[in-house]
């Protein structure tokens, strides 16, 4: 039988973190290829789930059509800002609730999110079958995954994340055919942060 306390939830309002995972793209090319990407993230909580963000991305991206008739390649840069809603926000308990042992499928369940925002796209030294170019684009995002702290009041939070950003505009390839559509491109990734500040009490 679980023991259970009176207890109040709490959290930091900030916290920075670091990771890395893997790009794909949609573009006028046919196939996409995979390539490795890094980034820095700065969080500002208004709550344990809910929060707004700044992160960095760099990395690379390629694709090509069949038989590798023709191709392109890149390196990127990429700055987000978004904004994250998480289930346990929709199923907060009150400010003073029965604290007994969570389990991890409660804590993956109320780490499940959702979020969207806007950014900038950055592609530098590009490479397509017929020139060099460098673009830059406005994007959407839209992103799910967890977050899932290590422990009670732990300042460690990990996260899996997986976004797609809609590019409003079809320069990320350097270039333009008849009948193609704006490009996208698509990130899969692994990272951990650091809570700082004080504990608030809700």
């Amino acid at each position: 039988m679980l023991s259970s306390s009176s207890a109040q939830n709490t959290y930091r309002h900030f916290s920075i973190g670091i990771g890395a995972g893997q790009t794909s793209t949609f573009t006028d090319f046919l196939h996409a290829d995979r390539k490795l990407f890094g980034y820095g993230v700065f969080d500002y909580y208004f709550s344990p789930y809910l929060n707004i963000g700044m992160e960095a991305q760099s990395g690379s991206i390629s694709g090509h059509d069949d038989q590798n008739t023709s191709n392109f390649q890149g390196d990127f840069q990429s700055l987000t800002f978004k904004g994250k809603l998480h289930v346990g926000e929709l199923i907060r308990k009150p400010q003073r609730y029965i604290a007994a042992r969570a389990s991890i499928g409660d804590k993956l369940v109320k780490g499940i999110y959702l979020g969207s925002g806007g950014g900038v796209f950055m592609i530098m030294n590009g490479i397509n079958s017929s020139e060099s170019y460098n673009n830059k684009e406005l994007f959407i995002p839209a992103l799910g995954g967890i977050d899932m702290y290590m422990g009670a009041e732990s300042r460690l939070l990990l996260n899996l994340n997986y976004q797609t950003n809609f590019l409003l505009g079809d320069k990320m390839d350097g270039s333009i055919r008849p009948g193609s559509h704006n490009d996208l491109y698509q990130t899969i990734s692994i990272g951990i942060s650091y809570t700082l500040g004080k504990l608030t009490y809700l």
